[in-house]
């Protein structure tokens, strides 16, 4: 092997760690947890968020639970919230617990999509809502 050789492959190697490396660096951005909420997550908050994600809550209520076409869940543990048949609720454990388990039950007002069954359990369930009441909005 000439040493022009080894230097070009020696070039190679080093080129194909680095472009590893940049979509090792891309993946973990574009599927990792939102850093917004995943900082000082208990336990029972972590995997409410894991199951967040894989149950498709993201898909309608944003990655961080920003909102999109459901509603937003950040900061949502308490307040009031309007329902369509004119109604208001408090966000506290029970009303979360129905939204999840009965998502039809009690609809939010402004939201024309109705959120779909899922197949939680009621642990699993309380694991989201620890999730839910650990997103704050940021300061």
């Amino acid at each position: 092997m000439t040493e022009s050789h080894s230097l070009r492959s020696g070039r190679r190697v080093r080129l194909a760690l680095v472009a590893v490396a940049v979509s090792m660096v891309w993946l973990a951005t574009a599927c990792g947890d939102d850093a917004s909420t995943a900082v000082n997550l208990s336990p029972a908050a972590a995997e409410g968020q894991r199951l967040y994600n894989v149950s498709g809550c993201a898909g309608c209520h944003g990655r961080a639970g920003q909102g999109g076409v459901g509603p937003t869940l950040v900061g949502i543990a308490g307040t009031e919230r309007p329902l369509v048949d004119g109604r208001t609720v408090i966000a506290d454990e029970a009303y979360l617990i129905r939204a999840i388990m009965d998502p039809n039950a009690e609809i939010v007002a402004g939201y024309s999509l109705r959120m779909p069954s899922n197949r939680l359990s009621e642990s699993e369930v309380l694991s989201v809502i620890a999730f839910i009441t650990s997103l704050e909005p940021s300061s």
